[in-house]
């Protein structure tokens, strides 16, 4: 997937300052205030959220294209870089960059809101975007699960996120095509989590298409960041406990083709 790059020019500047004096000598100063335990900081979101339908349809499809049609993607970023968090939200086709500025309480029990803005920075409410959810917190105050009114894609529409443990590529590739393979005539073929594909004949890395577009079959090529210069591009269904690979090219912005006859059909190495 390929997330939007913005530069950041400057770090968000937020002081938090409280002042308590003792006004004379035979007064004591005021107590410390426990602190709430419903309070939420941005570090306790930090991660990758993926909304939890799409991630079970493609679980149980290894089919990216047709777990986009069962339940629709949505997928949260938010990571500290060089001191502010910059929030991007995409479902695949599109995606949405903010900033992070604060996290609020709700009137409702375990409920907030991110606060975020299109720049870093103290702006003025009429500028900021309000993302309302709701989670409960593990032991150690991380959250596993939340309920997200997405603004963009969601249109505020309530949806069950879960955290991923690992980035979303190794998710993807985990859940679809990952694994030893072999062929009628026994040639070996593999494709790792970590986003390498072996073939008989050649190596590259490679990432599974998460969008696209007009086409009949799922899609890996080579990887953008990782091998920019490559030009594989490979078609894949699976059929029952076979996985069947074409040949591929695209025809437009939007739009690929895979070939109808495929070139090789695989049985994983360790089926029984």
């Amino acid at each position: 997937m390929k997330f939007i790059r913005t530069a950041l020019i400057a770090t968000v500047l937020s002081a938090l300052c409280a002042h308590a004096h003792a006004q004379s000598g035979d007064k004591e100063a005021p107590a410390k205030r426990p602190p709430r335990p419903d309070r939420v900081f941005i570090k306790d979101l930090e991660g990758v959220w993926i909304s939890k339908g799409y991630l079970s349809a493609l679980k149980a499809s290894r089919s990216p294209r047709q777990a986009a049609l069962q339940s629709a993607p949505i997928v949260i970023q938010l990571k500290r870089d060089q001191g502010v968090y910059p929030l991007l939200t995409t479902d695949f086709r599109a995606a949405v960059m903010h900033f992070v500025i604060d996290v609020e309480p709700d009137s409702k029990p375990r409920s907030w809101r991110l606060v975020t803005a299109k720049s870093e920075g103290i702006v003025n409410a009429a500028d900021a975007t309000y993302t309302y959810f709701s989670g409960k917190r593990t032991a150690t105050g991380k959250f596993e699960t939340l309920e997200v009114r997405e603004p963009h894609f969601a249109k505020r529409r309530r949806t069950a996120m879960v955290s991923l443990p690992e980035p979303l590529e190794n998710t993807v590739n985990k859940l679809t095509i990952a694994g030893q393979y072999k062929d009628e005539r026994g040639a070996s073929y593999e494709f790792t989590e970590a986003g390498d594909a072996v073939l008989p004949d050649r190596k590259f890395a490679y990432e599974v298409l998460l969008y696209v577009g007009q086409t009949d079959c799922d899609l890996l090529a080579s990887h953008h960041e990782k091998n920019p210069e490559g030009r594989e591009l490979i078609g894949f269904v699976f059929k029952g406990n076979k996985l069947v690979l074409h040949k591929a090219s695209q025809l437009g912005k939007s739009r690929w083709k895979c070939e109808s006859e495929p070139f090789a059909t695989l049985t994983r190495a360790d089926a029984t």
